[in-house]
């Protein structure tokens, strides 16, 4: 199985890297066999955003990988209001993936507590480690139960990392910032047939 996965695109911020992400989206659907959006796909439900969400799913369906899209609610009411009114789209609160090389859970991460405290010099890794512990520690009930071999992927953060030790990866975002602090434009790229089975693939390196 070959997996693709990107969040926090926010279409309709006016920062947002909205022309990469469908051209990178189109790119790595070539290499894919899945591409899981893990919230926060669109930033409101104005009438601009649902256009450029629709020239997407457009896109998606004329280059052929409408059916391989799956959308993971983000922490937005008006998100869920948004992708509900597309009703062929493939959605959930999250995706699990069984695989070759274990199962993969993907949520987006702000409805389980994810989050760091950067003003006390916290790094977005140990927001990330303690959400997972705590999912572990106190299953939540609209979630699959995880164990610490289980892979987990989060967005919310606007961070890319991978915590090897905890095999948790982040996936960053499209949205700039004037101080970089932002991870943007970037997909995890999972290929269960590799040794070395996952890469990060920023939109400028297709």
């Amino acid at each position: 199985m070959r997996i693709a996965i990107t969040s926090d695109v926010h279409i309709g911020r006016k920062e947002a890297l909205v022309n990469e992400f469908f051209d990178a989206s189109v790119a790595i659907s070539k290499l894919s066999d899945i591409i899981i959006i893990a919230g926060d796909v669109v930033d409101n439900d104005l009438p601009a955003t649902r256009e450029l969400f629709s020239k997407y799913l457009v896109l998606a369906e004329d280059y052929g990988f409408f059916e391989k899209l799956f959308f993971v609610y983000g922490g937005m009411k008006h998100e869920i209001k948004l992708l509900h009114s597309f009703p062929d789209l493939l959605m959930n609160d999250f995706c699990l993936l069984s695989t070759k090389i274990g199962r993969i859970l993907v949520i987006h991460g702000n409805n389980i507590g994810l989050y760091y405290r950067s003003e006390e010099g916290e790094h977005a890794k140990l927001g990330a480690e303690r959400a997972k512990r705590q999912l572990i520690a106190k299953p939540v009930s609209w979630l699959p139960k995880i164990n610490e071999e289980d892979y987990l992927i989060l967005g919310h953060l606007h961070k890319r990392f991978y915590h090897e030790p905890m095999k948790i990866y982040c996936t960053g975002c499209w949205v700039p910032t004037a101080d970089e602090g932002n991870d943007t434009g970037y997909f995890i790229f999972i290929d269960d047939q590799e040794k070395n089975p996952f890469t990060a693939k920023r939109f400028n390196s297709f």
